[in-house]
Formats: structure tokens, sequence, C-alpha cells
């Protein structure tokens, strides 16, 4: 699969910082979907880290927290989407165990993880 693959900001590496790049295919787990995606945008955020601010993740990084696109995938554990619905994917994965996210206000969540920064977007 193609892919925007971010590996630091500008002047710290010596081609470009961000490349389309063939990547494995992601493999999901019991609880996770893969999303083919058919769009994802570019925010100010990402532009952020083209300039200077290093995101979470220590780089190579695939960019990109705001994606759409059609479930291609589903873990065994998933069980209310099904093959082929179109979604938008949120920018956040809260970690599920928190008071937080048990109140349902994964929002707030402490250890949430940002995909895109913190993950592989």
């Amino acid at each position: 699969m193609r892919a925007a693959v971010f590996y630091g900001p500008s002047g710290s590496w010596p081609e470009k910082p961000l490349r389309i790049e063939e990547v494995a295919k992601p493999v999901p787990g019991p609880d996770e979907v893969l999303v083919r995606v058919a769009a994802c945008g570019m925010c100010r955020t990402d532009l952020e880290y083209l300039k200077e601010s290093p995101p979470p993740k220590v780089p190579p990084l695939i960019l990109g927290h705001d994606p759409s696109g059609t479930i291609a995938e589903v873990g065994a554990k998933v069980k209310n989407v099904k093959l082929g619905q179109r979604v938008l994917v949120a920018f956040s994965i809260p970690c599920g165990a928190c008071r937080y996210c048990r109140s349902g206000q994964e929002n707030l969540c402490p250890d949430t993880v940002v995909i895109g920064a913190g993950r592989d977007g």
C-alpha cells in the first residue's frame, strides 16, 4: 500500500522529509479493523511536524489522522461494523480502561494515542 512517510523535520534528513512510499499492509488485531483509506487530510499538525515540532513517535512515521474510507478487514472480536462499510476514523485511540473511558468520557483519557502522531496513521 502507499503511504505518506515522514522522516523528520525539514533540514534534519538529507532527502525529502515526507515521501510517498510503498509500505507493508497492516494486519488488524482481534479488536481492530483495517480501513482502505479513500482520503486523508493534511492539517496544521502535520505541517508543524514538517517544519520543526517532532511528533510523539520517533520517525519514520506514517502521517495522517483525518482519514475516511471503507472497512477492508475485520478482527475476530469486532461486532459493530462490516466489510465495505464507509467510515470516518477518529483521530485518537483511548485506552479503554481508565475512569474516563469507563464513564464514556474517552475524550479525557490521559493515555490516548493519536494516529499519525503516536502511531502510524
